[in-house]
């Protein structure tokens, strides 16, 4: 049975080309960020989708009374295939870490493995906070750029980190891959 933390750990040099997972299963371990980056990346230009998109790509998404809304009113996100911050970070790393689905859970399963914004490389997860919980997550993509989903009507995109989400929200990052060779 899960807790919710992050079945896997940090990788490093030595690690085995497979990881085992507790439950058995196991799954290819990427050697370099690129192979995340690159995932995430597949989808620039994807609509974002309040609670859409899985491990396995873009998907449809739900209204909450609060989010999924476009301008009129309408609930878009229940007929627009596409990511929320979260599930595109989850799929850029799935299968090689299983991060749980949402941004908060995300940092809470990797918060053990923060980086300071100064050491930021391909690959980190950064985040922000609005003074109550995490809010939001991006994939760090070098050139203080990160990749995102960042609202309803708006698309993945790469942007600079300092225009992802406020700049006071910044929060954090975490690493899950071991980035020193690069």
């Amino acid at each position: 049975m899960s807790d919710g933390r992050l079945q896997t750990s940090v990788l490093t040099d030595a690690c085995p080309e497979r990881w085992t997972y507790g439950d058995g299963s196991t799954a290819w371990l990427p050697r370099d960020a690129d192979v995340v980056v690159g995932r995430a990346s597949r989808w620039l230009g994807t609509p974002y989708s309040w609670g859409g998109g899985t491990p396995y790509g873009p998907s449809t998404g739900f209204c909450d009374g609060a989010n999924g809304y476009g301008p009129s009113g309408e609930c878009v996100a229940s007929v627009t295939p596409g990511f929320d911050c979260s599930s595109l970070v989850r799929y850029a790393y799935w299968p090689f870490n299983r991060l749980p689905r949402v941004s908060a859970s995300q940092y809470a399963a990797t918060s053990e493995y923060t980086v300071r914004r100064t050491a930021l490389r391909e690959g980190d997860l950064v985040f922000w906070h609005n003074g109550t919980r995490v809010y939001h997550v991006g994939l760090y993509c070098g050139n203080d750029e990160v990749i995102h989903a960042p609202r309803t009507g708006k698309l993945i995109s790469r942007v600079p980190l300092d225009e992802a989400m406020p700049r006071k929200d910044y929060y954090g990052a975490t690493r899950l891959l071991n980035l020193s060779a690069r």
